[in-house]
Protein backbone atom coordinates (compact mmCIF):
# COMPACT_ATOMS: atom_id res chain seq x y z
CA UNK A 1 0.00 0.00 0.00
CA UNK A 2 0.88 3.36 -0.62
CA UNK A 3 0.31 7.13 0.49
CA UNK A 4 -2.64 8.63 -1.59
CA UNK A 5 -3.48 12.20 -1.84
CA UNK A 6 -6.83 12.94 -0.40
CA UNK A 7 -9.72 15.10 -2.71
CA UNK A 8 -9.03 18.67 -2.55
CA UNK A 9 -11.58 19.69 -5.70
CA UNK A 10 -14.75 20.11 -3.30
CA UNK A 11 -14.83 21.30 -0.11
CA UNK A 12 -11.10 21.89 0.02
CA UNK A 13 -11.08 23.49 -2.55
CA UNK A 14 -8.55 26.80 -2.02
CA UNK A 15 -8.57 25.81 2.01
CA UNK A 16 -5.14 25.41 3.85
CA UNK A 17 -5.62 22.04 6.28
CA UNK A 18 -3.85 23.44 9.19
CA UNK A 19 -5.08 19.62 11.74
CA UNK A 20 -6.23 16.65 10.78
CA UNK A 21 -7.63 13.63 13.46
CA UNK A 22 -8.69 10.56 12.87
CA UNK A 23 -11.24 8.38 14.39
CA UNK A 24 -11.69 4.52 13.73
CA UNK A 25 -13.19 4.89 10.64
CA UNK A 26 -13.26 8.41 9.93
CA UNK A 27 -11.18 11.48 9.79
CA UNK A 28 -11.38 15.46 10.16
CA UNK A 29 -9.67 18.13 8.84
CA UNK A 30 -9.41 21.65 10.48
CA UNK A 31 -8.89 24.43 7.76
CA UNK A 32 -7.48 28.10 8.52
CA UNK A 33 -10.69 29.65 8.26
CA UNK A 34 -12.23 27.71 10.37
CA UNK A 35 -13.93 25.29 7.86
CA UNK A 36 -14.30 21.87 9.09
CA UNK A 37 -14.46 18.59 6.68
CA UNK A 38 -14.86 14.81 7.64
CA UNK A 39 -14.70 11.83 5.14
CA UNK A 40 -15.46 8.41 6.39
CA UNK A 41 -17.91 6.14 7.83
CA UNK A 42 -21.52 8.49 8.67
CA UNK A 43 -23.45 5.81 9.88
CA UNK A 44 -23.00 7.50 13.79
CA UNK A 45 -23.20 11.00 12.36
CA UNK A 46 -19.09 11.56 13.00
CA UNK A 47 -19.26 13.54 9.75
CA UNK A 48 -21.67 16.06 11.73
CA UNK A 49 -23.01 16.85 8.21
CA UNK A 50 -26.66 15.97 9.97
CA UNK A 51 -26.76 13.48 6.87
CA UNK A 52 -27.79 9.56 7.51
CA UNK A 53 -26.01 8.16 4.76
CA UNK A 54 -23.56 5.30 5.20
CA UNK A 55 -20.34 6.32 4.62
CA UNK A 56 -18.67 9.71 2.50
CA UNK A 57 -15.34 8.78 0.11
CA UNK A 58 -14.48 12.60 -0.19
CA UNK A 59 -14.54 15.43 2.49
CA UNK A 60 -17.87 16.66 3.30
CA UNK A 61 -18.55 19.88 5.16
CA UNK A 62 -19.37 20.01 8.85
CA UNK A 63 -22.64 21.46 9.40
CA UNK A 64 -21.53 24.88 10.29
CA UNK A 65 -25.03 26.60 10.96
CA UNK A 66 -26.48 26.68 14.66
CA UNK A 67 -23.56 26.38 17.85
CA UNK A 68 -21.05 27.09 15.01
CA UNK A 69 -21.99 30.11 13.55
CA UNK A 70 -19.71 32.93 13.60
CA UNK A 71 -17.30 30.69 15.46
CA UNK A 72 -13.71 30.49 15.17
CA UNK A 73 -12.22 27.12 15.74
CA UNK A 74 -8.49 26.00 16.45
CA UNK A 75 -7.83 22.48 17.70
CA UNK A 76 -9.98 19.61 16.98
CA UNK A 77 -9.99 15.91 18.20
CA UNK A 78 -11.35 12.26 17.62
CA UNK A 79 -11.83 9.18 19.15
CA UNK A 80 -13.32 6.01 18.16
CA UNK A 81 -16.53 7.95 16.73
CA UNK A 82 -16.85 10.93 18.01
CA UNK A 83 -15.25 14.27 17.73
CA UNK A 84 -14.69 17.48 19.62
CA UNK A 85 -13.82 20.86 18.65
CA UNK A 86 -12.45 23.73 20.43
CA UNK A 87 -13.52 27.39 20.16
CA UNK A 88 -11.32 30.22 20.26
CA UNK A 89 -13.60 32.09 23.16
CA UNK A 90 -13.52 28.62 24.69
CA UNK A 91 -16.46 26.92 23.58
CA UNK A 92 -17.26 23.47 22.73
CA UNK A 93 -18.61 21.84 20.49
CA UNK A 94 -18.94 18.09 20.10
CA UNK A 95 -20.23 15.41 17.23
CA UNK A 96 -21.09 11.81 16.82
CA UNK A 97 -23.26 9.02 18.40
CA UNK A 98 -22.23 9.74 22.19
CA UNK A 99 -25.15 10.56 24.48
CA UNK A 100 -23.51 12.25 27.49
CA UNK A 101 -25.65 15.13 28.82
CA UNK A 102 -24.90 18.46 26.67
CA UNK A 103 -22.63 16.10 24.48
CA UNK A 104 -26.00 14.64 22.63
CA UNK A 105 -25.18 13.78 19.41
CA UNK A 106 -28.34 12.41 17.98
CA UNK A 107 -28.85 14.62 15.61
CA UNK A 108 -25.61 14.54 13.92
CA UNK A 109 -24.68 18.19 13.80
CA UNK A 110 -21.92 19.92 16.23
CA UNK A 111 -23.77 20.60 19.62
CA UNK A 112 -22.05 22.43 22.61
CA UNK A 113 -20.68 20.71 25.00
CA UNK A 114 -22.20 22.25 28.40
CA UNK A 115 -19.09 23.69 30.51
CA UNK A 116 -20.88 22.99 34.05
CA UNK A 117 -19.57 21.14 37.11
CA UNK A 118 -15.45 20.41 36.94
CA UNK A 119 -15.79 22.50 33.90
CA UNK A 120 -17.95 25.66 35.02
CA UNK A 121 -15.75 28.76 34.93
CA UNK A 122 -13.17 26.85 33.67
CA UNK A 123 -11.36 27.72 30.43
CA UNK A 124 -10.66 24.68 28.15
CA UNK A 125 -7.13 24.84 26.59
CA UNK A 126 -7.39 20.94 25.19
CA UNK A 127 -8.96 18.10 24.91
CA UNK A 128 -8.62 14.43 23.83
CA UNK A 129 -11.56 11.81 22.50
CA UNK A 130 -10.86 8.34 23.93
CA UNK A 131 -12.96 5.41 22.49
CA UNK A 132 -16.19 6.61 24.64
CA UNK A 133 -14.80 9.35 27.22
CA UNK A 134 -13.42 12.81 26.60
CA UNK A 135 -10.75 14.58 28.44
CA UNK A 136 -10.16 17.95 28.75
CA UNK A 137 -7.35 20.45 30.12
CA UNK A 138 -8.06 23.53 31.84
CA UNK A 139 -5.61 26.72 31.71
CA UNK A 140 -5.28 26.29 35.20
CA UNK A 141 -4.25 22.83 34.99
CA UNK A 142 -6.75 21.27 36.31
CA UNK A 143 -8.45 18.04 34.14
CA UNK A 144 -12.04 17.03 33.26
CA UNK A 145 -13.83 14.16 31.84
CA UNK A 146 -16.71 12.88 31.15
CA UNK A 147 -18.51 9.54 29.44
CA UNK A 148 -18.21 5.79 29.95
CA UNK A 149 -16.09 5.15 33.15
CA UNK A 150 -15.66 1.04 33.12
CA UNK A 151 -12.67 0.74 34.23
CA UNK A 152 -12.02 4.52 35.88
CA UNK A 153 -11.02 6.44 32.69
CA UNK A 154 -12.42 9.77 34.31
CA UNK A 155 -10.27 9.45 36.74
CA UNK A 156 -12.85 10.29 39.74
CA UNK A 157 -12.04 7.36 42.14
CA UNK A 158 -15.21 6.00 40.84
CA UNK A 159 -16.64 3.44 37.57
CA UNK A 160 -19.21 5.78 37.23
CA UNK A 161 -20.76 7.08 34.45
CA UNK A 162 -20.81 10.36 34.07
CA UNK A 163 -23.20 12.96 31.22
CA UNK A 164 -21.35 15.62 32.83
CA UNK A 165 -17.82 16.50 33.19
CA UNK A 166 -15.67 15.64 36.75
CA UNK A 167 -13.24 16.18 38.19
CA UNK A 168 -9.70 14.06 37.29
CA UNK A 169 -8.61 13.48 40.64
CA UNK A 170 -4.72 15.37 41.19
CA UNK A 171 -3.85 14.53 44.89
CA UNK A 172 -1.37 11.41 44.33
CA UNK A 173 0.97 11.63 41.65
CA UNK A 174 -0.23 14.88 39.86
CA UNK A 175 -0.06 16.76 43.35
CA UNK A 176 1.36 19.99 42.20
CA UNK A 177 2.16 19.06 38.90
CA UNK A 178 1.21 20.80 35.93
CA UNK A 179 -0.06 19.04 33.49
CA UNK A 180 0.64 20.45 29.96
CA UNK A 181 -0.89 17.71 27.89
CA UNK A 182 -3.72 15.05 28.01
CA UNK A 183 -4.51 12.06 25.78
CA UNK A 184 -7.02 9.44 25.89
CA UNK A 185 -7.41 5.69 24.05
CA UNK A 186 -9.24 2.94 24.74
CA UNK A 187 -10.72 2.79 28.71
CA UNK A 188 -7.72 4.62 29.76
CA UNK A 189 -6.40 8.39 29.66
CA UNK A 190 -2.98 9.78 30.27
CA UNK A 191 -1.43 13.20 31.25
CA UNK A 192 1.93 14.67 31.08
CA UNK A 193 3.36 16.91 33.42
CA UNK A 194 6.14 19.69 32.84
CA UNK A 195 8.30 18.04 34.60
CA UNK A 196 8.24 14.96 32.66
CA UNK A 197 6.01 13.25 34.73
CA UNK A 198 3.57 10.44 32.84
CA UNK A 199 0.14 9.65 34.40
CA UNK A 200 -2.08 7.40 33.08
CA UNK A 201 -5.25 5.87 34.59
CA UNK A 202 -8.52 3.70 34.00
CA UNK A 203 -7.72 0.27 32.03
CA UNK A 204 -4.95 -2.25 32.54
CA UNK A 205 -5.43 -4.52 30.39
CA UNK A 206 -2.45 -5.46 28.36
CA UNK A 207 -0.70 -3.22 30.79
CA UNK A 208 -1.67 0.01 28.85
CA UNK A 209 -0.92 1.54 32.21
CA UNK A 210 2.85 1.46 32.19
CA UNK A 211 3.21 1.32 35.92
CA UNK A 212 4.68 -1.96 35.60
CA UNK A 213 1.75 -3.98 36.71
CA UNK A 214 -0.38 -6.05 34.27
CA UNK A 215 -3.33 -6.43 36.31
CA UNK A 216 -6.15 -4.29 37.80
CA UNK A 217 -7.66 -1.03 36.61
CA UNK A 218 -6.76 2.07 38.42
CA UNK A 219 -9.69 4.78 38.96
CA UNK A 220 -7.27 7.43 39.67
CA UNK A 221 -4.06 8.48 38.12
CA UNK A 222 -0.63 6.08 38.30
CA UNK A 223 3.16 6.74 37.55
CA UNK A 224 4.28 5.58 34.94
CA UNK A 225 7.68 3.77 35.64
CA UNK A 226 10.61 5.76 35.24
CA UNK A 227 13.07 3.80 37.02
CA UNK A 228 14.17 1.41 33.26
CA UNK A 229 14.51 3.45 30.06
CA UNK A 230 13.28 6.50 31.10
CA UNK A 231 15.39 7.01 34.23
CA UNK A 232 17.41 10.11 33.63
CA UNK A 233 15.18 11.07 30.44
CA UNK A 234 12.75 13.94 30.31
CA UNK A 235 9.16 13.47 28.35
CA UNK A 236 8.56 15.85 26.10
CA UNK A 237 5.63 14.27 24.38
CA UNK A 238 3.18 11.49 25.58
CA UNK A 239 0.17 9.97 23.64
CA UNK A 240 -2.31 6.97 24.22
CA UNK A 241 -2.94 4.07 21.64
CA UNK A 242 -5.80 1.95 21.62
CA UNK A 243 -3.68 -0.09 24.28
CA UNK A 244 -0.31 1.27 24.17
CA UNK A 245 1.59 4.32 25.04
CA UNK A 246 3.41 6.45 23.53
CA UNK A 247 6.39 8.91 24.43
CA UNK A 248 9.15 11.01 23.12
CA UNK A 249 12.01 12.17 25.29
CA UNK A 250 13.75 15.37 24.69
CA UNK A 251 17.25 13.46 23.69
CA UNK A 252 14.87 11.96 20.90
CA UNK A 253 14.78 8.61 21.96
CA UNK A 254 10.92 7.21 22.03
CA UNK A 255 9.50 4.47 24.43
CA UNK A 256 6.12 2.10 25.00
CA UNK A 257 3.81 0.17 26.99
CA UNK A 258 1.37 -1.94 26.93
CA UNK A 259 -0.19 -4.17 24.21
CA UNK A 260 2.54 -5.40 21.54
CA UNK A 261 1.10 -8.26 19.69
CA UNK A 262 0.97 -6.31 16.24
CA UNK A 263 4.48 -4.97 16.92
CA UNK A 264 3.49 -1.37 17.73
CA UNK A 265 5.90 -1.11 20.73
CA UNK A 266 8.34 -0.61 18.17
CA UNK A 267 11.10 -3.05 20.20
CA UNK A 268 11.00 -5.24 17.31
CA UNK A 269 8.76 -7.64 19.27
CA UNK A 270 5.33 -8.90 19.61
CA UNK A 271 4.72 -9.35 23.61
CA UNK A 272 2.90 -7.04 25.57
CA UNK A 273 5.18 -4.93 28.38
CA UNK A 274 4.22 -3.23 31.73
CA UNK A 275 7.04 -1.37 31.71
CA UNK A 276 8.54 1.28 28.96
CA UNK A 277 10.62 -0.49 26.50
CA UNK A 278 12.74 1.65 24.12
CA UNK A 279 11.99 1.77 20.58
CA UNK A 280 14.47 0.07 18.75
CA UNK A 281 16.91 3.03 16.28
CA UNK A 282 18.67 0.40 14.68
CA UNK A 283 17.49 1.50 11.38
CA UNK A 284 17.87 5.13 11.53
CA UNK A 285 20.96 6.82 11.10
CA UNK A 286 23.18 7.91 14.28
CA UNK A 287 22.36 11.71 13.92
CA UNK A 288 18.63 11.31 12.79
CA UNK A 289 16.25 11.51 16.03
CA UNK A 290 12.52 11.80 16.60
CA UNK A 291 11.23 14.46 17.26
CA UNK A 292 7.54 13.80 17.07
CA UNK A 293 4.97 11.08 17.72
CA UNK A 294 1.38 9.85 16.73
CA UNK A 295 -1.48 7.22 17.62
CA UNK A 296 -5.21 7.48 18.67
CA UNK A 297 -7.92 5.87 20.64
CA UNK A 298 -8.30 3.50 17.73
CA UNK A 299 -4.86 2.81 16.71
CA UNK A 300 -2.70 -0.03 16.88
CA UNK A 301 0.16 1.34 15.44
CA UNK A 302 2.78 4.17 16.18
CA UNK A 303 4.05 6.96 14.23
CA UNK A 304 7.19 9.03 14.34
CA UNK A 305 8.50 11.81 12.21
CA UNK A 306 12.14 11.43 11.98
CA UNK A 307 14.47 14.52 11.75
CA UNK A 308 17.76 14.14 9.61
CA UNK A 309 21.17 16.17 10.58
CA UNK A 310 21.43 19.19 8.23
CA UNK A 311 23.48 19.08 5.45
CA UNK A 312 27.15 19.60 5.31
CA UNK A 313 27.71 23.83 3.75
CA UNK A 314 29.84 23.61 1.07
CA UNK A 315 31.65 26.30 -1.13
CA UNK A 316 34.11 26.11 -3.97
CA UNK A 317 37.26 28.35 -3.57
CA UNK A 318 39.66 29.12 -6.02
CA UNK A 319 41.77 27.39 -7.71
CA UNK A 320 45.58 27.94 -6.59
CA UNK A 321 49.10 27.35 -8.10
CA UNK A 322 47.89 26.21 -11.43
CA UNK A 323 50.63 25.21 -13.70
CA UNK A 324 50.72 23.52 -17.17
CA UNK A 325 49.35 20.42 -15.88
CA UNK A 326 48.66 20.44 -12.30
CA UNK A 327 46.45 22.64 -9.97
CA UNK A 328 45.43 22.57 -6.32
CA UNK A 329 41.70 23.05 -5.96
CA UNK A 330 40.34 24.91 -3.13
CA UNK A 331 37.13 25.08 -0.34
CA UNK A 332 35.81 25.14 2.66
CA UNK A 333 32.89 22.61 4.17
CA UNK A 334 30.94 22.94 7.42
CA UNK A 335 29.93 19.63 8.25
CA UNK A 336 27.10 20.99 10.72
CA UNK A 337 27.45 18.77 13.60
CA UNK A 338 27.83 15.51 11.85
CA UNK A 339 30.84 13.75 10.51
CA UNK A 340 31.06 14.64 6.40
CA UNK A 341 33.59 13.22 4.02
CA UNK A 342 35.22 15.20 1.31
CA UNK A 343 36.33 14.82 -2.02
CA UNK A 344 36.77 17.39 -5.18
CA UNK A 345 35.17 16.41 -8.53
CA UNK A 346 36.33 18.08 -11.91
CA UNK A 347 36.43 17.09 -15.48
CA UNK A 348 36.40 18.93 -18.83
CA UNK A 349 32.80 19.65 -18.94
CA UNK A 350 30.22 20.17 -15.60
CA UNK A 351 29.60 16.16 -15.87
CA UNK A 352 32.71 16.39 -13.87
CA UNK A 353 33.79 12.64 -14.26
CA UNK A 354 36.67 12.34 -12.31
CA UNK A 355 36.92 12.47 -8.92
CA UNK A 356 40.17 12.92 -5.77
CA UNK A 357 39.42 12.94 -2.30
CA UNK A 358 40.01 16.22 -0.28
CA UNK A 359 42.38 17.10 2.18
CA UNK A 360 41.30 16.57 5.12
CA UNK A 361 39.25 13.80 3.72
CA UNK A 362 37.04 13.90 6.62
CA UNK A 363 35.62 17.25 8.74
CA UNK A 364 33.30 17.60 12.00
CA UNK A 365 31.96 20.13 14.15
CA UNK A 366 29.96 23.35 13.23
CA UNK A 367 32.30 25.58 11.82
CA UNK A 368 34.48 26.35 8.52
CA UNK A 369 36.65 24.20 7.18
CA UNK A 370 39.67 24.63 4.39
CA UNK A 371 40.01 21.83 2.50
CA UNK A 372 42.03 21.07 -0.47
CA UNK A 373 43.15 18.82 -3.38
CA UNK A 374 46.25 18.03 -5.46
CA UNK A 375 45.35 17.64 -9.07
CA UNK A 376 48.15 16.17 -11.60
CA UNK A 377 48.49 14.94 -14.91
CA UNK A 378 46.34 17.80 -16.44
CA UNK A 379 45.80 18.43 -20.19
CA UNK A 380 48.09 21.94 -21.09
CA UNK A 381 45.97 24.88 -22.24
CA UNK A 382 42.39 23.22 -21.45
CA UNK A 383 39.51 24.79 -18.99
CA UNK A 384 38.52 21.92 -16.46
CA UNK A 385 35.86 22.35 -14.14
CA UNK A 386 35.49 21.67 -10.74
CA UNK A 387 33.49 21.60 -7.70
CA UNK A 388 33.56 20.28 -3.89
CA UNK A 389 31.67 17.48 -2.71
CA UNK A 390 30.52 16.68 1.32
CA UNK A 391 28.64 13.72 2.31
CA UNK A 392 26.88 12.96 5.89
CA UNK A 393 24.75 10.68 6.75
CA UNK A 394 21.62 10.71 4.39
CA UNK A 395 22.43 13.82 3.15
CA UNK A 396 24.97 15.50 0.25
CA UNK A 397 25.97 19.19 -0.46
CA UNK A 398 27.83 20.14 -4.04
CA UNK A 399 29.85 23.33 -4.08
CA UNK A 400 29.61 25.79 -7.16
CA UNK A 401 30.32 24.80 -10.51
CA UNK A 402 34.05 26.82 -11.46
CA UNK A 403 36.95 26.64 -13.59
CA UNK A 404 40.81 27.03 -14.33
CA UNK A 405 42.51 26.73 -17.43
Amino acid sequence: AEPVAGDRAGFLSGKTVVEVVAGSTHAVALCADGTLVAWGNIGNGQLGNGKPASSSLVPRLVYRAGILAGQSVFSIAAGGVDNVGLCADGTLVGWGPRTYEGFNFEDRIPVEVERVSALANKTVVQVAVGSNHVVARCSDGSLAAWGANYDGQLGNNSTDWSDLPVAVNQNGVLWRKTVTGVSAGQLYSMALASDGTVATWGSNRESRLGDGTSSFSSPVPVAVTRSGVLFGKTVVEARAGAAHGLVLCSDGTLATWGYGAHGQLGNDRTEDSASPVLVDRSRLFAAERFVSIGTGASAGHSLALVASAPAPIVVTGEALVVADTTASLQGTVNANGSPASVHFEYGLTEVYGQSVPGLPASVTGTGDTAVNASLSGLLSGTTYHYRVVATSEGAISYGEDRTFT
